[in-house]
């Protein structure tokens, strides 16, 4: 471990010293000598093959959270009670060439708090290519093991837990990627598990879009794919499939807030357990409020219908209940402890301060209700990502 701290270390060193520019009005560039014709300026936006050829890049990710869960109001029967808290670093490294072309190689390295398990490190390794499309926008595609935080879609809990947000780095397989002005598309495929004796073959894929049709009026969508198989001990094949299609009626350019938008959509699921012979098609209805000014916001979210996770309490071959194995979504969607219909509230209050172009701190309290008061969670992050320090050149994110 400590090897491979060196080594990403005296990379980034590399790096900074690569990439360092003046730092203040005082700090004055080489003039050419008396005669010489100053060097033509350099094109922020042409690409590495224009510029260089190739060309070494960084980038440095620092995530830390606290998600604490209290769910002691309904006896932990939908989601249990807890606390995730712990912290990443994420260097990385590689090489642009070509169009918009990289190749990159990093680490994750992560501890929980308090925890006494060392500190654990995990590989991300993939190829990228963004290309600017002819009438503005841009389109991207990925390979390899990707971080996740390369994401453009604006999932909710009905895709990602909190927890799962925070914990899963990286996914492996491709990305592909086409955004112009607020309008954006995206699929994400995880190979999340190859099968052995004792882990399920599965694999996982979400996708989210996003298309405005007037200023004020968009429609959209988010969806999930999860194909859940089996182990060479333990068969079976459970799938978890949802997708949310949606309108959004966005007021911000009108009112002059950060955000104030109506989300009006449906959710519609396909559950299936091969073994058991059981299908499942949850059903329901959704609207989710966002209102934000001076960094401060509520976010939510009304939900009436049918379990979205029904079967997380259900018992694998092997004796075992799915849960957070089957659904990376949050544990609430099971909307009752019987996984039946009804109606779930999720109220969100945050405080979410944009530091600067590379740090990012977010407080926020949610509070649960299904079918009375739930639970509530208090949740504290900060983000840092460093790319834009090393690499101006690459897209912000």
């Amino acid at each position: 471990m400590k090897t491979l701290l060196s080594f990403f270390i005296m990379l980034i060193g590399a790096a900074a010293l690569h990439a360092q520019e003046p730092s203040s009005a005082g700090d004055i560039p080489p003039q050419p000598a008396v005669g010489e014709l100053p060097p033509p300026p350099v094109d922020d936006n042409a690409s590495c093959e224009q510029r260089k050829g190739v060309e070494f890049i960084a980038d440095v990710e620092f995530d830390t959270a606290i998600i604490n869960d209290e769910f002691g109001p309904s006896h932990d029967q939908l989601q249990p009670s807890g606390t995730t808290a712990g912290a990443r670093i994420s260097p990385r490294v590689g090489l642009g060439f070509g169009r918009g072309n990289r190749v990159m190689l990093g680490a994750d390295i992560a501890k929980d708090f308090g925890s006494s398990v060392p500190v654990y490190a995990e590989f991300s390794l993939w190829y990228q290519n963004t290309i600017p499309l002819k009438k503005g926008g841009e389109f991207t595609f990925g390979a390899g093991i990707i971080p996740y935080s390369k994401s453009i879609g604006d999932y909710t809990t009905l895709i990602f837990s909190e927890q799962s947000c925070f914990t899963d780095f990286n996914f492996d397989g491709f990305m592909f990627q086409l955004s112009k002005d607020d309008n954006v598309f995206e699929f994400l495929f995880d190979w999340n598990g190859m099968m052995s004796k004792t882990r399920h073959e599965e694999f996982y894929f979400v996708s989210y879009g996003l298309l405005y049709l007037a200023p004020v009026v968009a429609l959209g969508y988010q969806g999930s794919f999860h194909h859940y198989a089996s182990s060479e001990e333990v068969r079976g094949v459970v799938d978890d499939h949802v997708l949310n299609p949606f309108v959004l009626l966005d007021f911000s350019s009108l009112t002059g807030m950060q955000a104030l938008s109506l989300n009006i959509g449906g959710i519609a699921g396909y559950q299936r357990d091969r073994v058991a012979g059981q299908r499942k098609y949850p059903l329901g209805a959704d609207v989710r409020l966002e209102a934000r000014h001076w960094n401060v916001g509520i976010v939510n979210e009304a939900y009436y219908g049918q379990s979205q996770a029904p079967f997380y309490k259900s018992l694998d071959p092997a004796g075992e209940p799915y849960e957070d194995r089957l659904y990376f979504r949050d544990a609430v969607w099971q909307i009752t402890p019987d996984a039946h219909h009804g109606f779930y509230d999720r109220l969100e209050v945050f405080w979410a301060p944009h530091i600067s172009d590379w740090i990012d701190i977010s407080v926020k309290v949610v509070a649960h209700f299904a079918g009375g008061f739930t639970g509530t969670q208090q949740i504290g992050e900060v983000k840092v990502n460093l790319e834009d320090i090393f690499a101006r050149k690459w897209r912000k994110r």
